[in-house]
C-alpha cells in the first residue's frame, strides 16, 4: 500500500523531471477520471515552472482518506525568473471515482498546489 509521504515524494520528483505520464501514476484516481487527457493536462498546468527543488515541512491529517503536504517548492519560470514558495498538496485515498477509502490508493490532486494557503 503506497503512503502518503511516497506518493507525494514521487509526484514531486516527476515534475522536477519533467515526466508527465509517471507523474499521474502518482496523481488522484477522481482527478485522472475526469480528465479527457490527464498527461497533456498535467504537462500543461506544470511546464511553465521547472520545479528545481523541494522540502517538505509538514504532514497534516486532514481525514482518515486526506492529507495535506506543506512543501517549500523553488521554480524557474519561463522568464528564467526563480520564485520559491510554500504550497500545499492534498494527497487523496480513493477506491475509485469519489469513493474515499482508507484502504483505496493515495494521490495527489494537482490543483491542490496552486491554492491559496
Amino acid at each position: 500500500m503506497r503512503k502518503v509521504n511516497e506518493v507525494a515524494g514521487n509526484f514531486l520528483d516527476c515534475w522536477q523531471k519533467q515526466d508527465w505520464d509517471k507523474m499521474k501514476d502518482w496523481t488522484q484516481f477522481s482527478w485522472v477520471k475526469i480528465c479527457p487527457s490527464p498527461v497533456v493536462k498535467l504537462q500543461k498546468i506544470f511546464e511553465h515552472l521547472k520545479l528545481k527543488s523541494y522540502e517538505v515541512k509538514k504532514e497534516k491529517q486532514i481525514s482518515e482518506t486526506c492529507c495535506d503536504i506543506v512543501t517549500k517548492v523553488s521554480c524557474r519560470t519561463l522568464r528564467r525568473h526563480f520564485v520559491t514558495e510554500t504550497v500545499i498538496l492534498r494527497v487523496v485515498c480513493e477506491a475509485g471515482y469519489m469513493k474515499p477509502d482508507i484502504n483505496g490508493t493515495w494521490g495527489v490532486n494537482p490543483h491542490s498546489l496552486f491554492r491559496k494557503n
